[in-house]
C-alpha cells in the first residue's frame, strides 16, 4: 500500500507499508494544503485478491473528534467497542469510561504514530485515583485493567444419584467502572485509535510486567554501582601497593654498625704485647682513634 502526496503521483510515495496480519495502513499527519492524494495498491504474483479500502480525514486542533466533549472524568465517555479516528488536541485531555467484569483482566490499547508525537495515557479506578500510568512502547501505550476477583468453581452439572442436574443459570459477573485518560504530551497534536480488550497473553497483568521492568532495571543499576565501586576500591588499594612498593624502593639500606672499641682495653693490649697480629688488624679498621698517636 502506497500513498502519493498531490502532484507526488510519478515520484517517489509518501508513505507506504506492508501488509501486516491482512491488513496494511499509511498515515499522514500534519497536511498543510488540500489537493487529491493518490493511493496505489501492489502485489507480487498475477493471483486475483479482493480488497476494501477506507480513507479518513481527521481536521486539525481545534476541531474534535466525535467522542467529544470529554474533557474530565465526570464527563467521560463510554467506550464498548474499538475507536479510530480520536485526536488528542493539546491542553484538551480525553477521558473515557470502560465496564469490566470483576473476574476478568483487560488490556487497554492507544495506537498511535510515535513518530508524530508523543501522547500519555494513565488508568483509574471507580474513585478517580490513578492506578498506573502508560509507557510508549513503538506502537502506542498500552494500559492493563487488572482482575480483581477470582472466577468461581464450575457448576456440576451432572448432578447427584437420584437427583436432577443444577441447571440453575449462573448471575451476570459484577462489573467494576475504570477511567482512561488521554492526552498530548507536548503542544504536538497526534491522532489515535483506542480498544480494549482480553489480554493477548492470558490475562498476565501488564501493569505488574512494567513494575517487575522498572524494578530489574533498578537492580541493574544498583549492580552497576556496587561493582563500579568494587572497581575503584580495586584500583586504589593497588595504587597504595604502588606507592608503598616505590617508597621501600626509595628507602636507603641501613649500614652495619661499626663494631665499638674499648680505647683503655685496647692499650693495655698493646703495652702488654708489641707485637699482636689482631690488634693491628682491628686498628687498621679504625678510622679515626683518638690517644692513640704513639702506637
Amino acid at each position: 500500500l502506497a500513498l502519493y502526496g498531490p502532484g507526488d503521483a510519478d515520484n517517489a510515495p509518501t508513505q507506504q507499508a506492508p501488509m501486516t496480519g491482512g491488513k496494511a495502513a499509511v498515515a499522514v499527519g500534519g497536511v498543510r494544503r488540500g489537493g487529491v492524494w493518490h493511493v496505489r495498491v501492489e502485489g507480487p504474483g498475477r493471483a486475483e485478491v479482493k480488497y476494501g479500502v477506507e480513507v479518513e480525514i481527521v481536521p486539525p486542533c481545534p476541531v474534535d473528534d466525535k467522542l467529544e466533549e470529554n474533557d474530565s472524568l465526570e464527563a467521560a465517555k463510554e467506550v464498548k467497542e474499538p475507536q479510530k479516528g480520536l485526536k488528542a488536541c493539546p491542553g484538551d485531555p480525553d477521558w473515557y469510561r470502560v465496564e469490566v467484569p470483576k473476574t476478568e483482566a483487560m488490556q487497554a490499547t492507544i495506537a498511535y504514530d510515535v513518530k508524530r508525537a508523543p501522547l500519555r495515557a494513565a488508568l483509574y479506578d471507580q474513585h478517580g485515583t490513578l492506578v498506573v500510568e502508560g509507557r510508549e512502547s513503538a506502537g502506542g501505550i498500552g494500559l492493563g485493567i487488572p482482575q480483581l476477583e477470582k472466577k468461581p468453581e464450575p457448576k456440576d452439572d451432572k448432578g447427584k444419584k437420584g437427583q436432577p442436574a443444577d441447571d440453575t443459570p449462573e448471575p451476570p459477573p459484577e462489573t467494576q467502572t475504570w477511567f482512561i485518560e488521554v492526552a498530548a504530551a507536548t503542544d504536538e497534536e497526534n491522532n489515535y485509535a483506542l480498544q480494549v480488550q482480553p489480554p493477548s497473553d492470558g490475562g498476565k497483568d501488564q501493569n505488574q510486567d512494567q513494575q517487575d521492568q522498572e524494578q530489574d532495571q533498578k537492580d541493574k543499576d544498583q549492580g552497576d554501582q556496587d561493582q563500579d565501586q568494587k572497581d575503584k576500591d580495586k584500583q586504589d588499594q593497588g595504587d597504595k601497593d604502588n606507592d608503598q612498593e616505590k617508597k621501600d624502593q626509595k628507602q636507603p639500606e641501613p649500614k652495619p654498625q661499626e663494631q665499638q672499641v674499648d680505647l683503655d682495653k685496647l692499650i693495655d693490649a698493646l703495652d702488654k704485647h708489641p707485637k699482636n697480629p689482631q690488634l693491628e688488624k682491628a686498628l687498621r679498621g679504625l678510622q679515626v682513634v683518638p690517644r692513640m698517636e704513639d702506637y
